[in-house]
Parts: structure tokens; C-alpha cells; sequence
């Protein structure tokens, strides 16, 4: 019995041995091919190599041509995979050039002094030694980051003599440091802290020079100049020492003119809300943007030559409430509480209206243009014509009624006999007794 069983366990190897070396070639290729579609074209090529060797392998094979494809798609990948190096070495070598830089291009550097408040600062074309307690450099640059990187920057100055200014708590070789935010992209400026003193005298009249550094690099250097004071014995704007000056609410201009025997003058610590613009030897114009924020405002700038200096006091009143009627219509023949009349819809926007009450109004007249009257008190104006209307309040500052209605009755325009009457209305929106907007006349025809 185990010799039958080991006879018939050879005679099934040796069939499957013939079976296997009868389909060794389909086998092979099959698997190369899946390692192809796999993306394993070294392992596929080597598949179909092997495919070469099968004694069923047929005369009008492709394989010559597959393990082409396998030669074409190695290349390939090995090309990508050198430009992704490539790429990456590009971007480490941008990433640590950037990073020498202190992740930015500065194209500039202007400087300013105290301003109206303690941390306020103005920048001027030309800076005056003895005006300077605390020098306030700021930057202008190009960010070379992909995102914000917080960076410590290393400050010198140095004297018109060539000294470096430092202090008791100044880092060793340099005058101050400071931290700031380097942003990404472009046209970007940070004002840095300053260097001086409370007190004054930090600086004297020369060319003086700042360097800029990170990480021990300098990054960026320039010289500028402090002036000498330029004394004027006069100085007068519009032929006075103080001004006060009333702007409209609308954005506008107002010229003014300068007499001084000093050498220069400047507008200084203008309002927000204030530019300069056309400024010559003996005159300048500030202009004005409108006054959009719902209550006056008052600030101030100054003239000055020298230690002279003019103080204008301006003022500027807030733009009132506005209204437009985008579209009137009438739903005739409607009902309200059992009563036959019109519904009339209004389509309007408001402005600088936030919290404020305003009323939406509709007058009746004949076609001729007489205004009806009005005969029970019911609808009504105060000197008696007829009239509907309601109130609003908007709870935004812009806010849009997409459809504000009125309903008029029938009865209340008081027509005196039956018949055909041509009538019409308009629409008007008020603001206290400040009428904002008026609508088109709207015709219509009654009959009783």
C-alpha cells in the first residue's frame, strides 16, 4: 500500500513539472507585465528577461520590446528622481541663502522721531540732529520666506567719526539688537526700535552710517545725514502763527501759504486723514478724505522751520445719513384688516443710518398735479394733503430694504364722486425733517 502511494505522489510531480515547463513562458510574462503596472520596471525587466529562457516561449514574442519599455521607464524615473535632488538642493541652497539674509530684501531704510504720542512716529525727507531723542530706523523689504519666521536682528550705528555708538546694554560689537516678524511676499516695511535717549544729544550734524546684521551676516548697510539746525526768525502760514481750519464732510483740498526766511520748511504730524500734495517754496495743499465715521473729528498738524513752527488746528464734520430708492411698485386691489386699498413696495438702501430713525413716505396727488386733501385725519400730512407712511431703523450702518411696504386705502383718498380719477403718488425717505431721497411720480387710475 505505501509503494502504490509514493508511485502515484511521483506520477502527480512529474505532471505538474510538465505543466509548469508547458506554460512557463504566459507565467513569467504575466508576472512581468503586473510588475510593470506596479511601477517595478527593474524587477519587471528582469521577468521578462527570464521569459527569454522558457522552453514554450514563442517565436513571435514581444519581449524584445517590453524590456525595451522597462529600459525607457527605468530611464525615466531615474531622471525624475534626479531632478527631484536637483530641486531639492535648489530649494535647501534658497532656504539658507534666504536664511543669510535674514529671510528678506531691504531695499531702504528712512528714519523718523517722537510724534504726537509716545509711541507715534513720523518720518521725514530730512532730519535735524538737535530735534532727535530716540532715532526710529525703519525697514522696507521683500520677505524671501514661505511663511512668517521670527528672526532677532543685530543693529550698528556709527558715528560721523566712525565710532560705533554703544551703550551699557548693548550686545558686544553692535548697538542695539531687536526682534521682529519677517512676513512673505513683497512691499512690506517695519519701523525697528530706536537708539537715543529721553533727554536728547545722542546726535550731532554729520553723515552717519547703520548696518543691519543676522546670524553674524551683514545684510544690509546705509549712510544718511543729520542736519544742522536751520534757525528762521519768522514763520507764518497764511500770514499767522496758529490756525484753525474747518474741512467738509466730502473729501477735499484747502491751500495754504507759507512765509518764512529760514532756508526749508515742513508739514509734519499730519492726521491719518491728511496728505500733502503740491508743496513748493512758498505753499502747500493738504488734502482730505470723507468723513465717513459718524462723528466729527479734530486733530492737528504743524508748520515748522527751523525752531519756528506753526500749529493748524483742523475740524471736520461726519457725513449724514444717505438713502436711495432703487424701485417703486403697487399691488392694486389688496386687503388689509377687511379695508380694500393699494399696497405700495419700496426697494431702497441706506448709509451712516445705523440706530438712526427715518421715515418712508407716499403723497397723493390728481394727475394735474393738485395735491388730494385730506378730510378725516387719518392719512395725512401736517398741513392736511394725504399721505401714508412708516418708520424705520436700520441695524447696520449700509443696510438694504428689499421690500418696504405702505398700504393706502382706497377710502382715504377721498374722492369726492364716482367715476374714473387719474392719480399718483411718489415716495419720499426723510431723516428728521431732512429729506434724503424722492422716487418718479407713479400714475395710477381709480374707479369707483
Amino acid at each position: 500500500m505505501t509503494k502504490r502511494l509514493f508511485a502515484i505522489a511521483l506520477l502527480i510531480l512529474s505532471c505538474a513539472t510538465v505543466v509548469l515547463a508547458q506554460d512557463c513562458y504566459n507565467f513569467t510574462r504575466n508576472q512581468a507585465i503586473s510588475f510593470y503596472n506596479k511601477g517595478e520596471y527593474r524587477i519587471a525587466r528582469d521577468q521578462f528577461t527570464a521569459a527569454k529562457d522558457c522552453p514554450d516561449k514563442p517565436d513571435d514574442n514581444d519581449l524584445d520590446s517590453w524590456i525595451s519599455k522597462c529600459d525607457s521607464a527605468i530611464a525615466q524615473a531615474e531622471r525624475r528622481a534626479e531632478e527631484e535632488r536637483r530641486r531639492k538642493a535648489e530649494e535647501e541652497r534658497m532656504r539658507q541663502q534666504s536664511a543669510s539674509k535674514g529671510y528678506m530684501n531691504i531695499h531702504k531704510i528712512d528714519f523718523g522721531t517722537s510724534g504726537k504720542g509716545e509711541d507715534a512716529e513720523t518720518f521725514y525727507s530730512t532730519l535735524q540732529a538737535s530735534e532727535i531723542k530716540y532715532l526710529r530706523p525703519r525697514i522696507h523689504y521683500d520677505g524671501l520666506c514661505s511663511k512668517s519666521e521670527n528672526i532677532t536682528l543685530y543693529v550698528k550705528i556709527f558715528n560721523p567719526d566712525g565710532t560705533l555708538k554703544t551703550g551699557t546694554n548693548s550686545p558686544s560689537g553692535y548697538s542695539y539688537s531687536t526682534d521682529i516678524t519677517v512676513h512673505s511676499g513683497n512691499g512690506w516695511s517695519k519701523q525697528l526700535t530706536g537708539w537715543g535717549n529721553n533727554s536728547g544729544g545722542s546726535y550731532v550734524p554729520g553723515t552717519y552710517r547703520i548696518e543691519l546684521w543676522y546670524s553674524g551676516n551683514k545684510i544690509y548697510s546705509q549712510n544718511f545725514t543729520l542736519q544742522a539746525s536751520a534757525e528762521a526768525s519768522y514763520l507764518k502760514v497764511d500770514n499767522q502763527t496758529a490756525i484753525s481750519s474747518t474741512y467738509s464732510a466730502e473729501g477735499g483740498s484747502e491751500t495754504y501759504y507759507v512765509r518764512t526766511d529760514g532756508p526749508s520748511y515742513e508739514v509734519t504730524l499730519l492726521p491719518s486723514w491728511c496728505s500733502v500734495s503740491d508743496k513748493t517754496s512758498s505753499s502747500f495743499k493738504i488734502r482730505w478724505t470723507a468723513n465717513n465715521t459718524g462723528s466729527t473729528r479734530s486733530d492737528w498738524f504743524k508748520v515748522k522751520s527751523g525752531s519756528k513752527e506753526v500749529r493748524v488746528d483742523v475740524s471736520q464734520a461726519s457725513l449724514g445719513p444717505s438713502v436711495e430708492i432703487e424701485k417703486v411698485w403697487v399691488d392694486y386691489n389688496q386687503y388689509s384688516e377687511g379695508v380694500k386699498g393699494m399696497t405700495i413696495h419700496v426697494r431702497f438702501s441706506t448709509d451712516r443710518m445705523l440706530g438712526k430713525t427715518g421715515n418712508c413716505n407716499a403723497y397723493f396727488y390728481l394727475e394735474s398735479g393738485t395735491a388730494l386733501s385730506d378730510y378725516n385725519g387719518s392719512y395725512k400730512t401736517i398741513d392736511g394733503k394725504v399721505s401714508v407712511g412708516d418708520s424705520f431703523t436700520p441695524r447696520y450702518e449700509s443696510s438694504i430694504y428689499e421690500d418696504f411696504t405702505l398700504f393706502m386705502p382706497y377710502s382715504e383718498l377721498h374722492m369726492s364722486s364716482s367715476g374714473t380719477h387719474n392719480l399718483k403718488f411718489f415716495v419720499q425717505i426723510f431723516y428728521g425733517n431732512t429729506a434724503l431721497a424722492s422716487s418718479e411720480y407713479v400714475s395710477f387710475t381709480l374707479s369707483y
